[in-house]
């Protein structure tokens, strides 16, 4: 069945999207400036407030909302999943779009991405750990 809907996609549809995507980012790169990136290290507040509400934040709200619930554990995986991968660049096109600071945006993007190597392993550990079955070939060892 998934292999029929995957099939129903023109063979060109991973060009296109490629292609979106190399020209949204060209557009940031466009829109920011060399001064913008030295603001963000010289005034560095709103880039940690955007790290630690990304990486601790969205994390303990969304622990949060799947305990008040009591969602079956296979969604509480998937939403802690969501909740442990860093933004896209689509909040980068969306930041500019609102006329927000696109160079923050594109920075947060960098660094939560790079620090997702990490926290994304240790957040899926001590979040949904529990809500793993324990012969599950995804739980971790340690």
């Amino acid at each position: 069945m998934l292999k029929d809907l995957f099939d129903q996609y023109p063979h060109y549809h991973h060009f296109v999207a490629s292609a979106q995507l190399v020209l949204a980012m060209l557009g940031m790169g466009i829109v920011t400036k060399t001064r913008d990136f030295v603001e963000l290290v010289l005034e560095p507040k709103p880039m940690i407030a955007g790290v630690l509400y990304q990486v601790v934040g969205i994390p303990l709200l969304t622990a949060a909302m799947v305990f008040l619930v009591k969602f079956p554990p296979e969604v509480v995986v998937g939403f802690i999943i969501i909740a442990a991968m860093p933004g896209g660049s689509l909040s980068n096109i969306y930041t500019h779009l609102g006329r927000g600071n696109v160079a923050l945006s594109v920075a947060l993007s960098g660094v939560t991405t790079l620090l997702a190597l990490v926290t994304a392993p240790l957040i899926m550990r001590l979040l949904a750990g529990d809500h793993l079955p324990r012969k599950s070939p995804c739980r971790w060892a340690w």
